[in-house]
């Protein structure tokens, strides 16, 4: 057959996404990815039959800013349906192409905080036949592994690592701790008790270890001094802090603002609601005070003043 003139049309698809979804019983079971993407779940880890999605992505299209300390070379999303793992799940992941062996893979939970999206440090992947696996602990280490949904990312470290462990006290709420050379974070819930154990990754040499509770404000800042392969041993007990205004909208002595603007602090950690009101917070005009409306956003990080009436122009 021979065409010397015509018309040819294609029709061009992206393929399809590596996807599987199913439904594990209490008992436990096993879902996978045409690509290989898998997850194992203990028996007793949900409490009913969940329905689960997972799937494979590239970390590129979350739109992360670069970081020369390390590459992102898999993801993979999860879907529990609001579900949380009891015990941990082991998730597993083709070796992707690039790897080789002795390189320090972590996996990695994209977690919002607030309005701000961070790395938290989930587990250390190891090499098993046909690929990868991450489960709870590993290298001897208190990784907590999966256990609960999100879009998780395979990072490769460019330097070398370290890690910091030990346990946190005095935590009523959600404490969020992080190091201050490498920017993963380590997630401890109030409700784990005095005994809590966190762990941290980090480069060798001193680094600054900080938590904070995002319930009752509470802090902890100190310097630990790490080697690589042997942890450092670090407990952290959690103190009152001071809240600090980060910046105030419109700014001090600011020109042209509109005289029904509201006026909104912006503090450097959740408020207790009970402390924002008409008395801890005013608005002057000169040395009059001017009666505003004091409300607290739902992060608690902002107050809004909203003037009773229009100021003077």
């Amino acid at each position: 057959l021979l065409m010397r003139e015509g018309i040819v049309t294609l029709d061009a698809a992206p393929p399809p996404p590596d996807r599987v979804t199913g439904i594990l019983a209490a008992t436990g079971g096993h879902l996978a990815t045409p690509g290989g993407v898998a997850l194992d779940v203990l028996p007793g880890a949900l409490g009913a039959p969940t329905p689960v999605v997972l799937e494979a992505f590239d970390p590129s299209s979350l739109g992360l800013p670069s970081d020369p300390r390390f590459d992102l070379v898999a993801g993979a999303s999860l879907d529990l349906g609001g579900a949380v793992l009891a015990s941990a799940g082991v998730l597993g992941l083709p070796t992707p192409s690039g790897v080789a062996a002795g390189d320090v893979l972590l996996l990695l939970r994209v977690a919002a905080f607030g309005a701000v999206s961070e790395l938290e440090l989930v587990g250390l992947a190891q090499p098993v036949a046909g690929g990868l696996s991450v489960g709870a602990g590993g290298a001897g280490l208190p990784f907590p592994g999966v256990r609960g949904e999100g879009r998780f990312v395979l990072a490769r470290l460019r330097v070398p690592i370290a890690f910091v462990t030990g346990t946190l006290a005095g935590a009523s709420g959600e404490t969020i701790l992080r190091a201050s050379t490498l920017p993963f974070v380590a997630r401890v819930s109030g409700a784990a008790g005095p005994g809590a154990q966190y762990l941290l990754a980090s480069t060798p040499g001193d680094v600054t270890v900080s938590a904070l509770d995002a319930t009752s404000g509470a802090t902890v800042t100190t310097v630990a001094s790490v080697v690589a392969g042997v942890p450092a041993a670090l407990d952290l007990a959690l103190a009152p802090g001071v809240p600090h205004v980060v910046s105030v909208d419109p700014a001090t002595d600011a020109t042209d603002v509109g005289v029904d603007v509201a006026v909104r602090v912006r503090f450097d950690r959740p408020m207790d609601p009970a402390s924002v009101d008409g008395i801890s917070i005013t608005l002057r005009a000169g040395a009059a005070l001017v009666p505003a409306v004091v409300a607290l956003s739902a992060d608690r990080l902002v107050a809004t003043l909203r003037p009773a009436a229009a100021l003077a122009g």
